[in-house]
Formats: structure tokens, sequence, C-alpha cells
């Protein structure tokens, strides 16, 4: 489980992934893996927030089960969002508890959705590219502290759409998409 239980992060929509990947190996940062990452969020029922949501989520090694609740997200481009982690052994049994346990009783939906993610480190900053159906390629910054982000952010001199820590679903209605008819499993 984090210790702090704060996910601080921001995303920039509409990049351009090469010259991302150059600037990343011009600050010599440490490519961490290529992965394939799947995940079934449950969106919680009975929250003021619409984004409250428990996920879990694979990279194909290692299983996470993450309870986010935005409600208190402040505004601006960088954002804090609360969240409890713990690492779970398999993928599957997890989703299977977890739905057994939430739906249909707690939970809005169930969300089935895939993505590719590439993983840069400098230093106590992650900085990740994402790849989501239908999306152009998006980057998020995290790191402890806004000023990190900040910093690594200026950097990287990145060209793109700042905004904040919005949620993927959030992300998909920028594009005029809804995510919850392309990735719903309930």
């Amino acid at each position: 489980m984090r210790s702090d239980n704060k996910e601080t992060e921001i995303k920039i929509l509409d990049i351009d992934r090469t010259e991302v990947i150059q600037n990343l190996k011009t600050l010599k940062a440490k490519f961490k893996g290529k992965y394939n990452l799947e995940r079934v969020v449950f969106d919680l029922k009975g929250k003021k927030d619409p984004f409250a949501s428990i996920r879990v989520r694979t990279d194909g090694k290692t299983v996470t089960m993450t309870l986010k609740d935005a409600s208190n997200q402040k505004e601006g481009w960088k954002t804090s969002t609360p969240e409890w982690e713990v690492v779970t052994d398999d993928f599957l049994r997890t989703k299977d508890l977890l739905y057994g346990l939430l739906y249909p009783k707690h939970t809005k939906m169930v969300l089935h959705m895939r993505n590719t993610r590439e993983i840069f480190e400098i230093g106590k900053i992650s900085v990740t590219i994402d790849k989501w159906p239908k999306l152009p390629y998006l980057v998020e910054i995290e790191g402890p502290t806004e000023n990190d982000i900040e910093k690594v952010y200026k950097k990287l001199d990145i060209q793109g759409r700042r905004i904040g820590n919005k949620p993927i679903s959030e992300v998909y209605k920028l594009y005029g998409l809804n995510y919850h008819v392309l990735f719903k499993i309930s």
C-alpha cells in the first residue's frame, strides 16, 4: 500500500510521441519497459463523486487493486487524488471477488479496458506514454510533489493539452467519446 495514499500527476493530451521520447533520452530518463495493461473498473454507487472507483489492473506480471476517490480533487492542471493500493497475486480471482462483493448492489457498472504504456523514470518522477483505443497518445507525469512534476514537465517541453489528473472517462469525453459505451461489460 502507498504510504501517502495520494496520487499526484498531470496528463498531457495530443502529444508527439517521437518528440517526447527524444526529450526523455536527452534528459537521460531510464526506460523501464513497455506494457500491455488490462484493467477492470468498478464505478462505485453512493458516493458524491462520480469518479470514485475500485480498479484491478495487471501489466502481465504485477496485479494491483486500487481504490480511487476524486471527490476532493482540487482544480488546476496539477492534481492529487486520494488512492489506496494493494498488490494481489491473481488478476482474475481479484476481479471475480470484487464482482461478487460489489455488483450489482454497490456499483454503477463494470468496465473492462486495455491500453499500452511505456514507462520512463527521471529520478523520483515517472513519465508514461499511454495509448488508449480511439485516442491519440497521451503522457502522464507522476511524482511525490506538484513542484517535482512541474520541473520535469518544463524540462521535457511537452507540446500538448494539459488537463490535470482527470480520469480517463473525462479524457474520452474531451474527444466526444463515451468510454462507458466502449468498455462496458455489465
